[in-house]
């Protein structure tokens, strides 16, 4: 079972990295309108007019405006676990914009994107019961009641909170706060979905509008001059997506409609950097509702059969692996592509 776990383990360090191996002969009988060593040759440059070509407003115009734009506070938070029951601290903001962390977190307070814990409800998240009996022991105080109560009775008593020890502070997220979050992952969503449905007709005109509106919303130029955009932040040779384009998907026993929505969807992805199998199962997914069908599709993979079957295991037990599966495949086919072997 050693072996086998180690196989397993070095097989998804490989998936998750792109480097494994798809079979040579997948390839042959794959027809492009342009043949692969021409295109490779004269497409290496990336195709400019799909990146965003205004100039978005910088973190400091909309720290200067007092961030009545909120795109870069939410930025801040963006990350955060909206079913999360324990408060966050001011370790979880994404602050580097701001310079410093509790910069950042009186921006976002005075926002009402979030709102600081109550002192009782502060000193029972950060001490522990032990902690807080010992306190109560050198005060005076009666140590019966649960966290809250008996922080309470410290609280009263005089008894501070030591910043020296706990100098992080801690907070919730406001129904502002969580609207707003809602409100930027829904819109990138319909950006998303909007990009594959015009990509299905490879109208790459329709793709780049739907992201350059999400990002005239959302997109702002950090202190650090990098760009928060939907856009990829790196070049992307144009024969991946030619290779995506023409891809046949012979493998695959599904509908047009079905391939068509997976092409879009992977290229879609491409546009904005995004190769996560998971992200684009769920894009496919959103979009159609056929289940794939590809019945070689452990064969398409040049492991050891223990970790074929460990696929299939996981394949049987949710069809839906199988679709990321094939995806990791075709964007491994696409790499090659650039790389010539």
């Amino acid at each position: 079972m050693g072996v086998l776990r180690e196989l397993v383990r070095a097989f998804w360090d490989g998936f998750n990295n792109g480097t494994g191996k798809a079979k040579e002969e997948q390839k042959a009988g794959v027809e492009y309108g342009t043949p692969a060593e021409e295109y490779r040759q004269k497409d290496m440059t990336v195709e400019r007019e799909w990146l965003y070509p205004a100039g978005l407003p910088t973190f400091e115009t909309l720290a200067g405006e007092g961030h009545a734009d909120p795109r870069g506070l939410v930025y801040a938070i963006l990350l955060f676990n909206m079913e999360r029951k324990r408060p966050f601290s001011d370790e979880d903001i994404s602050y580097l914009d701001f310079g410093k962390k509790s910069t950042a977190y009186s921006a976002l307070r005075k926002s009402g994107l979030i709102a600081p814990l109550e002192p009782c409800e502060e000193m029972a998240e950060l001490y522990t019961r032990e902690e807080m009996e010992k306190l109560a022991e050198e005060h005076g105080v009666s140590k019966s009641g649960n966290k809250h109560t008996l922080a309470k009775k410290l609280l009263n008593g005089g008894v501070k909170i030591d910043r020296r020890k706990h100098r992080g502070r801690l907070f919730r997220l406001t129904e502002k706060g969580k609207n707003v979050i809602l409100e930027y992952r829904a819109d990138e969503e319909a950006a998303i979905r909007c990009a594959a449905m015009s990509l299905r007709n490879l109208n790459y005109g329709g793709a780049v509008a739907a992201y350059r509106d999400f990002d005239k919303k959302w997109g702002f130029a950090h202190t650090s001059g990098k760009k928060h955009t939907i856009f990829a932040h790196y070049d992307i040779p144009r024969c991946r997506f030619r290779f995506i384009e023409t891809y046949p998907m012979w493998e695959l026993e599904n509908t047009r409609n079905f391939k068509d929505t997976l092409r879009a969807c992977l290229i879609a992805g491409l546009m904005r950097g995004c190769e996560d199998r998971l992200a684009l199962r769920y894009n496919v997914e959103s979009l159609c509702n056929e289940t794939i069908r590809c019945p070689g599709l452990t064969g398409l993979f040049d492991y050891e059969k223990e970790v074929l079957w460990k696929i299939q295991e996981q394949i049987n037990h949710d069809a839906g692996s199988a679709l990321e599966y094939y995806i990791s495949h075709v964007l491994y086919l696409s790499r090659k592509e650039v790389r010539g072997y």
